[in-house]
Parts: C-alpha cells; structure tokens; sequence
C-alpha cells in the first residue's frame, strides 16, 4: 500500500522522467539573466521626474477644485499626490546618497505641487469673473482645507520617500 501524500509533499524522482535544468522560477530574473544594465539613479533624475508627477498633482487640483468644484476631495487628492511624489523620488533617487535628501526633495516638490494647484484655483476664479486677490481668495473660498491639503501632501511624501 503507497504511503498516503499531504499536499505539498514532493514525489520521488521516476526513472526515464527528466529533470529541468533549472528552476522555473529563475525565468522571471530577466535583468540578472539578460544582463541588462539598471536604469541610472540620481537626485537630479528623482528631481525631475518628481517635478513632473507634481505639475500632473497641480493641473489634478485645478481641474477637480476648480472645474468641478471639489473642495474637501482635495484632502484626498493632495495626499495621493505626495504619496506618488514620495514613491517616485524614492525609486529614482540615489541611494547611496542617504535618505534625507530624498524626503527633502519630495516634501518640496509636494508642497510646490499644491501651491502651484492653488495658485491655478485662484487664476481659474479669475476667469469665471472673480475679483477677490490671492490671499483673500484663499481665505474666503478654501479656508483651512488649503493648510490641511499642504499637511497631508508633506506627509505622505516625506512618509513614503523615506
């Protein structure tokens, strides 16, 4: 009687059953395999494509704050932007130079990203016959989602660049 198998067991080997030279999982290690060289990190490549996602972030905050009239969404949007500013700056940073000069760059390019976004909802109130300058506006129309929005974004960023 064979003795019974429990789910994971390994069988042993047949005779006249080949083996593979490998393992299949090794087919999945491309660029160790194809010897393919790594995309180059630094901090002025983290700064660029940082400042990227971040003018992406503030033409998000014009359109949904400003066209569709979001407000505390904002919130929300703001903190995803500094989380993708975060991850990026972390992946495309060097990392030999440490990771303060990581979380530095994306809590910058976070709280740009929300400025510039700000500074767009007033223009665009401008265009649709606003009169208020761009203190008063912030004040009078965003309030304290604009100090939230700048918290949230600098925290994500820096917690995610860490």
């Amino acid at each position: 009687m064979p003795p019974s198998s429990e789910p994971g067991d390994r069988r042993p080997p047949e005779s006249g059953r080949p083996t593979l030279e490998r393992a299949p999982g090794e087919r999945y290690r491309v660029a160790e395999a194809s010897g393919a060289p790594a995309r180059p990190r630094s901090t002025a490549r983290a700064v660029g494509i940082g400042a990227l996602v971040a003018l992406a972030g503030a033409v998000l905050i014009v359109v949904l704050g400003g066209v569709f009239s979001l407000s505390a969404g904002l919130i929300v949007l703001a903190g995803a932007i500094g989380w993708w500013i975060g991850r990026v700056v972390a992946a495309t940073a060097d990392p030999s130079r440490g990771s303060t000069i990581r979380w530095i760059v994306a809590v910058a390019l976070a709280l740009d990203a929300v400025v510039l976004g700000q500074l767009g909802l007033w223009v665009h109130s401008l265009s649709q016959g606003g009169a208020l300058g761009l203190i008063d506006y912030l004040v009078e129309a965003r309030g304290l989602l604009v100090p939230a929005e700048i918290l949230v974004a600098v925290a994500l960023a820096w917690w995610s660049a860490r």
